[in-house]
């Protein structure tokens, strides 16, 4: 299913809503792109810990569990945001993963297949789940520190850095929040 963006002859990918059969797909792609973000410290105990989350993404019980969530997300689009971008081949290239409760909108995961780096998915995929979002509140993410590549993107996207120290995600992995406020959303209430 597409999600409404006209077809451009010069795009190689379609954004859709994923289905329970992308889960496989979506897990190869994360896993090899959590690998590209993380993996890339001169400490091996770095590494290996990058690398033992990358595969975790691709064991059976993960694997099911994100089938649970893209059904989960399928019930609760008020709630749950959930797009892939898929290559003309069919496989998954990138996803986008975000929630809105009443405590906050979080963009909670943004995954990019390295060989579409500079093709537009990412921005589409963010420009989709802005859409999604309600203009009238913050929307926030978390990003690595040393993932400069991504805080350029999210700076272009209206996200700015937010003060205060920076927390550990997954223990190893210092992590800054990054915020785009009402007044970057359109809404001068």
């Amino acid at each position: 299913m597409d999600t409404g963006y006209e077809k451009n002859p010069e795009r190689t990918w379609v954004i859709q809503i994923p289905d329970v059969d992308d889960a496989e797909g979506m897990a190869k792609m994360q896993a090899a792109s959590w690998k590209v973000a993380y993996a890339h410290e001169e400490s091996a105990e770095h590494n290996a810990r990058a690398s033992e989350d990358a595969e975790a993404y691709l064991r059976p019980g993960r694997i099911e569990m994100r089938r649970q969530l893209i059904i989960r997300a399928q019930a609760n689009e008020s709630e749950e945001f959930y797009r892939i971008a898929k290559n003309t081949e069919g496989e998954v290239i990138g996803l986008i993963y975000g929630e809105s409760t009443d405590a906050q909108q979080e963009l909670v995961a943004l995954f990019i297949d390295e060989h579409y780096f500079g093709t537009g998915v990412s921005q589409v995929l963010v420009d989709e789940f802005l859409g999604w979002c309600d203009p009238t509140r913050a929307i926030e993410l978390g990003v690595a520190v040393d993932n400069h590549r991504a805080q350029a993107f999210y700076r272009k996207m209206g996200f700015r850095a937010v003060n205060g120290p920076p927390h550990e995600f997954n223990d190893y992995i210092e992590e800054i929040k990054m915020e785009r406020t009402t007044e970057m959303n359109g809404d001068e209430s």
